[in-house]
């Protein structure tokens, strides 16, 4: 083989194990971001601006008919588990999720994007004993600035939005509620 012909068989071999190792670099990345629920150093989108605020108030009923307002829960650290039916990760997180009620010190409520029905069904397959909300078009997870499922959305004693998170297991929601929150002059009474 000439100089040339050989050069650049081996140029072609760099290049492929360069591209090799930026393809793995990048699956690496990835996968750290997928694990950390979304990525500490992504900017913050819109919905996580709201942290410090108070939280929009609702009032509904859930899918086995008792009322759910808003105001009801404060007084209590609340999860407010944002879901869809056709969810992987959403189905993770509601298997586990009826373990969670015996080990944090309070609420846990499930709002579903769909209708009642398909809410109603996600409750059941899950055999979820907290309230399941359904908001099939979509009001209160535009006033609390949902852009995806699962989001869980932590709201303190005093009726303030805590934190952001996009859970991937109970586990993730259970981690959050046990996190020292800031205490507020509204958590005070």
């Amino acid at each position: 083989m000439s100089i040339v012909a050989t050069t650049s068989h081996v140029a072609l071999w760099v290049l492929v194990i360069l591209q090799g190792l930026i393809l793995l670099g990048l699956t690496r990345a990835l996968y750290r971001l997928q694990q950390s629920g979304g990525g500490g150093d992504l900017p913050q989108s819109k919905s996580e601006r709201l942290v410090g605020r108070r939280a929009p108030e609702f009032v509904a009923v859930d899918v086995f008919g008792q009322p759910v307002a808003s105001s009801d829960l404060w007084g209590r650290l609340t999860a407010m588990l944002f879901v869809s039916p056709l969810c992987s990760n959403c189905a993770v997180t509601l298997d586990e999720l009826e373990g969670l009620k015996t080990k944090v010190n309070g609420n846990v409520v499930v709002i579903c994007v769909a209708d009642t029905e398909q809410s109603r069904s996600v409750a059941e397959d899950y055999q979820l004993s907290v309230p399941v909300v359904a908001d099939p078009d979509e009001q209160i997870t535009k006033q609390y600035d949902v852009a995806g499922t699962p989001t869980a959305v932590l709201v303190g004693k005093g009726g303030r939005i805590l934190q952001y998170g996009h859970p991937s297991r109970a586990d993730d929601v259970e981690e959050m509620m046990r996190e020292p929150q800031p205490v507020t002059a509204d958590d005070v009474r």
